[in-house]
């Protein structure tokens, strides 16, 4: 979900306008505990029985990879500057994500005196998760890039770019249900189904009433909605070190990026999960393909 570079540190101009679409593929440590009991799966293709009860709610599967696909569009501005805007969603997931992002331009087609310093420019984005209500991710990034176009017969520019990115992650949680039901037979009790509101508080189906003056359906007490929870909220540090290449012919680009943890990810969560020192780095590869307009 973490906004990739966005190419070389030259910016468009002030009449330019890039859009572009683009996909980045992150590696994970699939066979984690955490990944295994937070992604959905495939269940046995055979009834389950309470003795699987210990192995509900895990994934036996969970993909390697996680595929996120951006459309972004880029505007040049006055004095060294250019403003972003992008749209995100994550395959095989319901969420999306949506972002802002200023870069300013250092140092940006010197030709003499200067010229052969590398163009130089500082970026800062911010983007939100929409689409799920059981977690919402907010994300702060900035960048310092260094890129220099290549010019090979007046029409080809190659842009090799390296740069370095500070990532801040708060990730808050929504209620979400432990026990949702339906995966035992018989399914267990599902308190949104059983013990719904009466046309008269504090009486059941049946017009009798019930303790605390809670309306639920005859036989069921709505125990199960203290299974509901809300974790705490998580804020995550990463520093990331990326390199790439753009290469443009006319209006027409490509640009293709890597993205690495320089050190491992911390929580800064006052160490209350176990194993958060564990976290491995992450290799992201971002390919992106567009036009300047």
């Amino acid at each position: 979900m973490a906004p990739p570079s966005a190419g070389p540190a030259r910016t468009v101009g002030p009449r330019g306008l890039q859009l572009s679409l683009g996909t980045t593929l992150t590696g994970i440590n699939a066979g984690r505990l955490y990944w295994r009991r937070g992604t959905e799966g495939s269940l046995p293709p055979r009834q389950l029985t309470n003795e699987d009860e210990g192995s509900l709610g895990i994934n036996p599967s969970p993909s390697p990879v996680l595929i996120w696909n951006r459309i972004e569009a880029r505007k040049g501005l006055p004095f060294g500057f250019e403003a972003g805007a992008a749209l995100g969603q994550g395959i095989d997931t319901s969420l999306w994500t949506l972002g802002l992002s200023l870069k300013w331009a250092l140092f940006e087609g010197f030709r003499t005196q200067l010229g052969r310093l590398p163009d130089v420019a500082v970026q800062g984005g911010y983007s939100r998760s929409v689409g799920s209500s059981q977690a919402t991710v907010q994300q702060a990034s900035f960048d310092i890039t260094l890129s220099k176009p290549f010019v090979i017969e007046h029409t080809w520019s190659v842009s090799p770019l390296l740069g370095v990115q500070m990532l801040f992650v708060d990730v808050q949680s929504g209620v979400i249900d432990l026990t949702p039901g339906g995966l035992l037979d018989p399914p267990a009790e599902d308190a949104y189904a059983s013990c719904r509101p009466d046309p008269v508080p504090g009486t059941s189906t049946s017009g009798e009433s019930t303790p605390n003056g809670q309306p639920c359906a005859p036989g069921h007490s709505g125990a199960d909605f203290a299974n509901s929870v809300a974790f705490e909220s998580v804020s995550q540090t990463r520093v990331r070190a990326f390199a790439g290449v753009q290469l443009q012919y006319e209006l027409f680009l490509a640009l293709l990026s890597l993205q690495y943890d320089v050190s491992a990810p911390r929580m800064e969560d006052d160490g209350r999960h176990a194993g958060d020192a564990e976290l491995a780095r992450q290799l992201s590869v971002n390919i992106a393909l567009g036009a300047v307009l």
